[in-house]
């Protein structure tokens, strides 16, 4: 019965719809990581931080344009049934992997955010583990229907799309990395007033949600309730074990927006600036290009007004500029512009433009 599983018309159903939400679901994780490598690279260097691993900076950003890539690809060879066997047995394995790793993330090695479909839809490990636990045993389903295909049966067409889509998904990754990503999923996007989000940050009010425990008295069981949720009030079913308090709200990105000197904080000075460009260098050991695009934005100041700052998280008594520069976290600047060096240009505290270095447009 069981050999016979494969051939029966509803489990072949079964199989494509299984194997079409996977795929659909890796397409779409790969495409928001691959539009945002950067937010990929912080990921992954908080999950080196949480295993209190380090890598060379090259590595990360070479894993976070491949992890896109690869989701991509293999998702859009599972929807055109290209290498089928083996492409089903790949999904098991990083189904297993991706399980244990957000079950880690989760429990003893706790993550906020497992980046799994980037900055655009922010998942909680936990989530993130429910996710996988409803995909994984569809990758089982398709992979038993599969697991006797032929691998190269059609191996030209599958070659032709293998090729197609891997150029396409590697090609978006490292564009969207040597420039800006398409879709700004941070919340320092264009058109923000920082101030104003800063502030309405700190006086937001608590976002904790209240639980009430209870036990029915049939079962023994325990059953939690929102306040809103009225049925723990029929007694005869349940009876009061504790209130709980869960803290939901976390501490808004935007509260971690801080620009300072050896003479302290002077974030809310230079957000009152009418004009300001702010110059962001990972290290100030950069090429000519760099220095080429940066004299531009500087050049332009002066004829159209405006103050010219930079913006590094190196010691600035190691930094030699002609202009004032300023520290900033390193994940801070990273999480505003999605690149090592690059221009924000601020009107009144209001992001009015984000540049790549490769595309200041002065």
């Amino acid at each position: 019965m069981v050999a016979n599983l494969r051939n029966k018309f509803w489990f072949v159903v079964l199989s494509c719809i299984c194997r079409f939400i996977f795929a659909t679901t890796f397409i779409v994780s790969g495409a928001l990581k691959s539009i945002d490598p950067w937010g990929t690279i912080l990921a992954i260097e908080s999950y080196l931080a949480t295993y209190n691993l380090a890598a060379p900076d090259w590595l990360v950003s070479v894993a976070a344009i491949g992890l896109g890539a690869t989701e991509l690809i293999l998702g859009c060879l599972l929807i055109f049934g290209a290498y089928i066997r083996i492409t089903s047995v790949i999904s098991v394995v990083v189904m297993v992997l991706f399980s244990v790793v957000t079950l880690l993330s989760a429990t003893v090695l706790p993550i906020e955010d497992c980046g799994c479909f980037g900055a655009l839809i922010p998942l909680t490990p936990w989530q993130s583990f429910a996710k996988n636990m409803v995909l994984l045993p569809m990758t089982i389903c398709f992979w038993y229907h599969y697991r006797k295909e032929q691998v190269f049966e059609n191996w030209k067409k599958d070659l032709f799309i293998l090729i197609i889509f891997s150029v396409a998904a590697f090609v978006l990754g490292i564009y969207s990395y040597l420039h800006l990503p398409v879709f700004d999923a941070t919340p320092y996007r264009t058109g923000v007033n920082i101030a104003e989000e800063m502030e309405r940050s700190r006086t937001a009010p608590s976002r904790d949600e209240v639980v009430l425990v209870y036990r029915n008295r049939h079962t023994d069981e325990l059953h939690e309730f929102s306040v809103d949720d009225t049925t723990w009030q029929n007694d005869s079913i349940w009876v009061w074990v504790e209130t709980r308090v869960e803290e939901s709200a976390q501490t808004p990105t935007l509260l971690e927006f801080y620009v300072g000197d050896a003479e302290g904080d002077k974030t809310m000075l230079l957000l009152s600036k009418p004009k300001l460009y702010m110059l962001f260098m990972e290290s100030s050991n950069y090429d000519d290009d760099i220095r080429a695009a940066f004299e531009t934005v500087e050049q332009y100041a002066k004829i159209n007004g405006g103050e010219v700052i930079y913006v590094t998280p190196e010691n600035l008594d190691a930094v030699e500029c002609a202009y004032p520069c300023y520290n900033m976290d390193p994940k801070t600047m990273k999480t505003i512009l999605r690149a090592e060096y690059g221009l924000v240009e601020l009107e009144n505290g209001v992001i009015v433009g984000k540049y790549n270095y490769r595309d200041i447009p002065y």
